[in-house]
């Protein structure tokens, strides 16, 4: 019976817990296996759309002959590389409507106009004309027959579903782009962002939970660059540090600090001089990235501190009686008194 009942269980676990793993597929693994799928084929992102014959229908009066009617049918191949066969195409009239000298691809029969097009070569575009009259010699309504959409049809290889595979687009990406120089700028990026996030964070994680008045407001302050709007902060950083209006660049030449405005955002290079060696700093990427790190450093403040405040006050005192220093409080793995294994909790 307890194996019957946890056998049940377990198709019970399984069946409620499928529609969780089917979501996070859909939404997470789906996208990630279809981007490497797509990533071994010989197509660019152009042309990863389905083929299929298109038409757009436009109706013109014919002079003062309001019982005939032009109407323009802009046929198109919606694909750019693959060809589309034997396609099909149809449109409908009403009653007592028929066409006069009608292409010799199609046939009218049963108020339908019934086109063999053929194949349809990549990029293929074409305008096909139908002139039709009303029988009784009345007026044709123009919006009724536009309202009627031609119909299309043919048949085409899907580029996404074919097995045909090629490491092209890794050659390109590796020989042909810079690849190199993107990654270390990446890299560049994400280290020098990170690790400025987290100082930052350290350091006013530090302040904050000091014992001092106005901390609850500075709480507050602090955490508004991560809060705030990113398109009014980024505009705000971008008045700042214009080269002929901003703020930053004002400042530095009227304390002589710089001879002209410098393009902080425009520039990508900046030649500087250190103890007579003379590098080059990527200007431009630099000050994004110390946007970034004030922009997320009140994340990694968050979390420090809320760390740094479930430290019991007494590990503190005890500390101090063994004569820590201040570095040695914030980092227990330098300390060598015996205080500092009860810090080393905070790393665990």
């Amino acid at each position: 019976m307890s194996d019957t009942l946890s056998k049940l269980e377990k198709r019970t676990a399984y069946t409620l817990v499928l529609p969780a793993v089917l979501l996070v597929f859909a939404i997470v693994l789906f996208p990630i296996f279809a981007n490497v799928w797509i990533s071994f084929k010989d197509i660019e992102l152009k042309d990863i759309r389905i083929p299929e014959p298109r038409a757009k229908k436009i109706v013109k009066s014919i002079s003062e002959n309001q019982s005939e009617l032009r109407i323009i049918y802009k046929l198109r191949n919606s694909s750019l590389i693959q060809e589309i066969r034997n396609v099909q195409f149809q449109d409908k009239f009403p009653k007592n409507i028929s066409p006069i000298n009608l292409d010799p691809r199609c046939n009218f029969q049963s108020k339908k106009v019934i086109c063999n097009f053929g194949n349809w070569e990549a990029k293929y575009r074409e305008n096909f004309e139908i002139t039709i009259k009303n029988n009784n010699g009345e007026t044709i309504d123009k919006k009724m027959i536009k309202s009627q959409k031609p119909i299309l049809s043919g048949k085409a290889d899907n580029p996404l579903l074919s097995t045909s595979f090629t490491l092209e687009n890794f050659k390109k990406v590796f020989y042909e782009n810079n690849f190199v120089e993107l990654l270390l700028t990446t890299f560049y990026f994400t280290f020098f962002g990170t690790v400025g996030a987290i100082i930052f964070g350290i350091l006013a994680a530090q302040l904050v939970n000091q014992n001092i008045q106005g901390r609850t407001y500075m709480r507050g302050i602090l955490l508004f660059p991560y809060v705030g709007p990113v398109v009014a902060l980024a505009y705000t950083w971008t008045l700042l540090l214009d080269p002929n209006s901003g703020t930053l660049n004002a400042l530095l030449v009227n304390f002589n600090i710089i001879e002209k405005p410098i393009n902080l955002l425009g520039q990508k290079y900046i030649t500087m001089s250190i103890l007579g060696f003379e590098f080059k700093l990527r200007l431009a990427l630099t000050t994004v990235i110390f946007f970034e790190i004030w922009r997320y450093f009140p994340l990694a403040f968050l979390f420090i501190l809320a760390r740094l405040q479930a430290i019991p006050q007494s590990l503190y005192e005890a500390a101090d009686v063994d004569g820590a220093s201040p570095i040695q409080k914030i980092y227990p793995y330098n300390a060598a008194s015996n205080y500092s294994n009860h810090f080393n909790f905070i790393y665990d």
